[in-house]
């Protein structure tokens, strides 16, 4: 009787024990990225995509997609805790990546992807329902919802009136040949505006910076090799500046290079054209036109002894910032350009009506020139 009774305790414990233990449930988080996050009153961030972060880049400063790691100053990496950080800091862009790394920035490298966002899909260390990019690739976040992510650009003047310097363009440079073949010094914390007071203290007019972090100064524009510069496209040089994420400090064999307004003699003639200030003008480039949208919308007039001086002066004089030449005896003037319509060139092959010797655009193409005083103010 006594083993029966011990034999029904035994069932009511096992029975007891087996309600007791519920059957383990897998319960895994799905990170998902956050729309908007809020950082502080006024201020909101929001979800701008997943961006590549140039890992595969030699990097040197400013090359990568947003440069300032903050990552050690927080206490663990979360959406809230790097855009917090950032916004403490005064940066517009917050990104995560590799699930533990936050950076910040005021401008995302223009040679940074934006990929779909399934590239983005690890979770946070500090939060596991979050997105924190991937593998070498951000979450974005800005405090603009729908505007472009800003990018790094090149300011059209550095300084201020006689002692400023005004942004010629971006040129090719070679270790062998340089294009500024004066002083120079390279700095983590490089700036046009360091750069151009640096060559000024030293005496020269032309000032370019490269690869971030070098500045080259020069009396003439011109590579020992070549019979005149080697103009390259603006967005040849992308690369930040070290000591300015926003700004444009060249590029891999590419020089930024500003020029002294108080010296008309420094570039070559085919670069800067005329001895008087009010007039002097720079080569733009070679730009597409179309009848349904001029490229420059101000006056304009035809002339059968067209140069560029004549249209050029045509132009300043009515404080026009740019002038351009098409089709060899047409003028156009205005204040605004679009970027995205330069092309090659070659394009621009119609001599000038009043000077064969030199091209006034083409078919439907613009040679285009800005007044170097005015593009100063």
């Amino acid at each position: 009787m006594l083993s029966l009774n011990l034999l029904a305790v035994a069932l009511v414990g096992a029975a007891s024990s087996v309600l007791a233990t519920p059957a383990l449930v897998n319960r895994a988080v799905t990170p998902v990225n956050k729309p908007s996050i809020p950082a502080g009153p006024g201020k909101t961030y929001f979800y701008r995509g997943c961006y590549d972060e140039l890992k595969g880049i030699n990097h040197t400063g400013g090359k990568n997609a947003l440069n300032h790691d903050i990552t050690s100053s927080l206490p663990s990496v979360t959406l809230e805790s790097c855009v917090a950080g950032c916004a403490a800091k005064n940066y517009k862009l917050a990104g995560v990546m590799n699930g533990k790394t936050c950076a910040c920035d005021n401008a995302i490298s223009s040679k940074a992807p934006k990929l779909d966002d399934k590239e983005c899909s690890l979770p946070c260390t500090g939060n596991a329902g979050e997105i924190c990019g991937g593998v070498w690739h951000y979450s974005t976040y800005y405090t603009n919802k729908s505007t472009p992510l800003p990018v790094p650009t090149s300011p059209a003047t550095v300084g201020k009136g006689p002692d400023s310097y005004v942004h010629l363009g971006c040129f090719v440079d070679r270790v062998q040949y340089r294009t500024l073949g004066g002083a120079s010094f390279s700095s983590a914390n490089m700036t046009p505006t360091a750069c151009t007071k640096f060559c000024r203290d030293q005496k020269y007019r032309l000032a370019g910076v490269e690869h971030g972090n070098e500045c080259w100064c020069g009396v003439h524009l011109v590579s020992p090799e070549l019979a005149s510069p080697v103009l390259s496209t603006s967005s040849d040089c992308a690369q930040a500046c070290s000591g300015d994420s926003t700004s444009v400090c060249g590029d891999d064999d590419r020089i930024n290079v500003y020029g002294a307004v108080d010296d008309p003699n420094v570039l070559d003639p085919a670069i800067l054209v005329g001895t008087n200030l009010l007039n002097q003008y720079l080569s733009v480039g070679c730009y597409s036109d179309s009848y349904e949208k001029r490229l420059l919308d101000g006056y304009s007039f035809e002339a059968d002894d067209m140069t560029a001086t004549k249209c050029a002066v045509n132009c300043f004089s009515k404080d026009y910032k740019y002038a351009g030449l098409e089709l060899g005896k047409q003028c156009f003037c205005g204040n605004t350009v679009d970027d995205s319509q330069e092309v090659d060139g070659s394009k621009c092959d119609t001599p000038c009506a009043g000077d064969r010797a030199h091209s006034c655009g083409g078919g439907l193409r613009v040679d285009l020139y800005k007044s170097l005083l005015l593009s100063i103010f």
